[in-house]
């Protein structure tokens, strides 16, 4: 087999990314990877410089510093993702408590959350948690019935 060959089957191969943990730069980098972007070419479409591009992406992703907002939100639209899957999050936001939830599944593969029961909401905080619940719970369900890939799972959560 050519050289060219091998290559051209080496990019049909897809493994996973892994998430390390749930700073940024890590879902940053978990992202870029499961859209098979490069570090560099992330960092020149954001507008970073050739000679800084590599550097600064990768200070980005081992979580040596944050990107500033606006470069953030060119990171989410170019890796096509909500912002709110990138963003640090409020823990006292009921939104954002649910994107942490969809990060922590991703860490940790066993995490699960149940109902025992169900229960009126008591306030717009747990009205909203409730809502987005059953909406993860009923894809999380597709997802472990076949009826939907990890691939269509993912994106539905980055929406």
């Amino acid at each position: 087999m050519e050289i060219c060959e091998r290559r051209k089957a080496l990019k049909l191969v897809y493994a996973k990314p892994i998430l390390k943990d749930l700073t940024v730069g890590s879902r940053i980098a978990f992202l870029r990877q499961m859209r098979r972007v490069s570090r560099r070419d992330l960092a020149l479409k954001i507008g970073l410089s050739e000679e800084n591009a590599k550097r600064i992406m990768s200070r980005y992703e081992r979580a040596k510093i944050l990107p500033e907002n606006d470069k953030l939100q060119k990171i989410s639209n170019i890796l096509d993702v909500n912002i709110k899957m990138l963003m640090e999050y409020n823990l006292e936001d009921p939104e954002d408590l649910y994107h942490l939830m969809l990060w922590i599944e991703e860490l940790c593969p066993n995490f699960t959350l149940t109902r025992t029961e169900v229960v009126e909401p008591e306030n717009k905080t747990q009205e909203v948690l409730s809502k987005m619940y059953y909406r993860w719970h009923e894809m999380k369900r597709k997802y472990r019935n076949n009826e939907i890939t990890y691939e269509e799972y993912w994106e539905w959560k980055l929406k």
